[in-house]
């Protein structure tokens, strides 16, 4: 007497490689089986769990820690009184780790967001700082403001061994944000990701690799050049070469 509309796996954290290779496979067979559309099954990482429960306003009540408590206490003095007397303003909006349209007013513009937005117009960029000083989210705001269409893929748990690795996370993260199935025929990686933005006519688009963190100065160096190759490639095969890449550097020698 029922019918599922949709299903959607919702695990705590942020999947590695394999795990998301596993589950694209078996999505696959899945909607094959059950003849369903590709949006019928769904993942929802650790991630995008958090970031629902802030905005239903429902992180406080799930963490109620010790740091939650020190956050608020902080947020009082940094915020004015007219602010604070505002009850239906929540701390996470103003101490913000992902950016949304909703932070704007307190975000701080930073001569590192003009550099940005100049060098955006007429190249890739490679984003250098430490982890926390706000790489992330000068991206996300810049992009978002400029209502410039990206796909972000986030590198954080990820342990690069090879240059592969990077852009194998790229492809899911095309799969997973347009809902696009990869030709599982071609075996060559920068290729493929070609052909699917300009298959699904997603050319004009700018992919942010985020923290970025190799050791491998040889490992590295592929990487750039392959960030290159596949510009190069794209180019040749699109009618828009507005392909563009912006790469967050956690930690690295070079």
């Amino acid at each position: 007497k029922f019918e599922i509309k949709e299903w959607i796996l919702c695990i705590p954290r942020v999947i590695d490689i394999d795990e998301n290779t596993w589950w694209f496979r078996w999505k696959h067979r899945q909607l094959q089986k059950y003849t369903k559309n590709d949006d019928f099954i769904k993942l929802v990482n650790g991630n995008e769990l958090i970031d629902l429960f802030k905005e239903w306003n429902l992180y406080n009540r799930f963490f109620q820690i010790e740091n939650s408590e020190k956050i608020d206490e902080i947020y009082k003095h940094l915020i004015p009184q007219k602010i604070i007397r505002d009850s239906n303003l929540n701390p996470s909006v103003i101490l913000f780790n992902n950016y949304d349209i909703k932070n704007e007013p307190y975000y701080l513009h930073r001569e590192s967001d003009t550099q940005f937005n100049s060098a955006l117009e007429f190249s890739n960029i490679w984003l250098f700082g430490k982890s926390g000083n706000g790489k992330t989210a000068l991206v996300n705001r810049n992009l978002i403001q400029n209502k410039i269409q990206y796909c972000y893929c986030d590198l954080s748990p990820v342990t690069i061994e090879k240059y592969e690795d990077v852009f194998l996370e790229i492809l899911f993260s095309i799969e997973e944000m347009f809902n696009i199935k990869r030709n599982i025929d071609e075996t060559n990686l920068l290729k493929q990701i070609s052909k699917i933005l300009c298959h699904n006519k997603l050319s004009k688009i700018v992919v942010v690799i985020d923290e970025l963190a190799v050791y491998d100065e040889v490992i590295l160096q592929k990487i750039a050049d392959s960030f290159i190759q596949l510009v190069t490639f794209h180019s040749k095969q699109s009618s828009n070469d507005d392909l563009k890449f912006i790469v967050t550097i956690a930690s690295c020698k070079t």
